[in-house]
């Protein structure tokens, strides 16, 4: 009973700092950054959670920070936003229509900008990339990796979502598969 009662302070007394962070905090794109590895430590923290009922509550709050945080952090937080959003919909169901919206307008958004990545990234004339500068999620190959799965489980709660969603994601999808890049010299 002790343990319990002591998570359940634990939760109400760090989670609403930690998430208050996240939400006001500016983003950094520097892996060496002070503040990106504190962001980074904050979201890891909530996604190492244990997820029962005592998070449950939670959740909600959870994922409306991480859908938020996805479209304007780093592409290392915003890894870690979408294993939160596929945690917190595997164990509580819990995603609204709303939270379905937004999540398959930020995955429509990262295949819009495939095109643009793929020329600044991979062209004859691309710049070098400073390994220590970090991508916007909205912009990156591994955020663009995480996402698959997520769709499918958010479909797997919302199944009268999945046509109209599909509809317009397809051909996204179909375009990015089907075109050909050039290869850099």
């Amino acid at each position: 009973m002790l343990r319990e009662a002591e998570a359940a302070r634990f939760l109400s007394a760090i989670l609403p700092t930690a998430m208050e962070i996240l939400q006001t905090g500016e983003p950094s794109f520097r892996k060496d950054s002070p503040e990106h590895i504190f962001r980074h430590a904050l979201l890891d923290t909530i996604h190492r959670l244990p997820l029962n009922e005592f998070l449950k509550p939670h959740a909600p709050k959870i994922m409306a920070l991480m859908l938020h945080l996805v479209r304007v952090d780093n592409e290392e937080n915003g890894v870690t936003c979408i294993k939160v959003v596929i945690d917190l919909n595997r164990s509580y169901r819990m995603s609204s229509e709303e939270h379905l919206s937004q999540f398959i307008d930020f995955v429509q958004d990262l295949y819009k900008n495939t095109k643009s990545l793929v020329n600044e990234y991979f062209a004859a004339n691309a710049a070098t990339v400073d390994p220590l500068t970090l991508s916007s999620s909205i912009r990156s190959f591994k955020v663009l990796t995480e996402c698959p799965i997520a769709t499918v489980l958010l479909f797997q709660s919302h199944r009268n979502a999945v046509n109209p969603a599909i509809r317009t994601m397809i051909p996204l999808v179909v375009d990015v598969r089907t075109r050909h890049f050039t290869v850099q010299s």
